[in-house]
């Protein structure tokens, strides 16, 4: 029932798959952010995980996720402004196979390529039901449907996963990520019952509300009375840094220099519009040199000393 009732709701704010361009972008390009609403009986809660750059861990290139959390409490939705930042995440894309740093180890999450009848293991080390020691620690989903739909302007491929033990992940959409919770969660049925269920960051999720990016725009996936650009607004209200960055001369010929606070010594990472990393280093005299990049635009995310994180577009001059 709660599949079905999950699709109507999906399907409400998508339309049919009907002469719409494939969407054609790859999973985490530059600006890749996914807003969830969590479960709470008093306050709508929203967690925003935010794309700010690559790293390498375990010999691995990790997508770093910077996590928000957006707090409106009672009827009137008050904003609460208590601890806006709450975490990074770190993710690994391995053959389209998707995977999360759980506990020190890149754990199996999901997979673009799946197919019909794949039965796939999840686990969570921080997922788990309270005063049951002995609750398992893994489960078992099957791949049992496959659908398209379109949001924003372009249509995309989703499969729908049948949880056979006590952890799921539900729907996956291409490109995309989980449209039910960011990571693997409990799934209480009469032989895994947990009455008292935790999941990454304390609560349960109702769902992937909207996903936004800078090659596909913004779109929403499920219902929320809340807009993203609300939530994402106040999000960055109370982030906000102490001063923007400024990039000159834009477009740029073999130097792109920056004008802000704190920008002395700080990482960069330049991607193409495909959202493949071009140039990376650290910032010299507050400028970058952009003379090896083929004329086009850019995007460019820059790290502060104090962990402040940029992300912005440039225009490198054709030759």
């Amino acid at each position: 029932m709660k599949k079905y009732l999950f699709l109507l709701v999906a399907s409400l704010l998508a339309l049919p798959a009907q002469a719409q361009t494939p969407d054609p972008y790859p999973w985490c390009p530059p600006g890749a952010t996914w807003v969830y609403q969590s479960f709470s009986q008093s306050s709508v809660i929203f967690y925003i995980f935010s794309y700010v750059g690559d790293t390498t861990i375990q010999e691995k290139v990790a997508k770093m996720l910077n996590v928000g959390r957006v707090v409106y409490l009672g009827d009137l939705g008050e904003l609460r402004t208590e601890n806006p930042h709450v975490g990074m995440e770190y993710l690994h894309n391995s053959n389209d196979s998707i995977f999360f740093l759980d506990n020190g180890t890149f754990n199996f999450m999901y997979r673009f390529n799946a197919q019909l009848n794949d039965t796939i293991t999840l686990s969570n080390s921080r997922a788990g039901c309270s005063g049951d020691p002995n609750f398992p620690t893994s489960g078992q989903v099957v791949v049992d449907t496959f659908l398209q739909r379109v949001y924003g302007n372009f249509q995309f491929n989703l499969y729908w996963t049948n949880p056979l033990g006590a952890f799921k992940i539900n729907s996956i959409m291409q490109n995309i990520g989980a449209l039910s919770s960011p990571f693997p969660e409990i799934y209480s049925v009469p032989n895994f019952d947990c009455a008292f269920p935790f999941t990454d960051y304390g609560r349960r999720y109702v769902g992937l509300v909207c996903y936004s990016d800078s090659l596909r725009g913004n779109f929403s996936v499920n219902y929320s009375s809340y807009t993203c650009l609300d939530i994402k607004t106040n999000l960055e209200t109370e982030l906000a840094p102490t001063v923007d960055i400024l990039l000159y001369t834009n477009p740029a010929a073999e130097v792109l220099f920056m004008e802000g606070l704190e920008l002395l010594d700080s990482k960069y990472l330049v991607y193409n519009l495909q959202g493949k990393l071009i140039l990376e280093g650290t910032t010299e005299n507050n400028a970058v040199i952009v003379s090896s990049l083929v004329g086009g635009l850019y995007f460019i995310v820059v790290t502060t000393r104090s962990g402040q994180n940029f992300t912005l577009k440039f225009i490198k001059q054709r030759s």
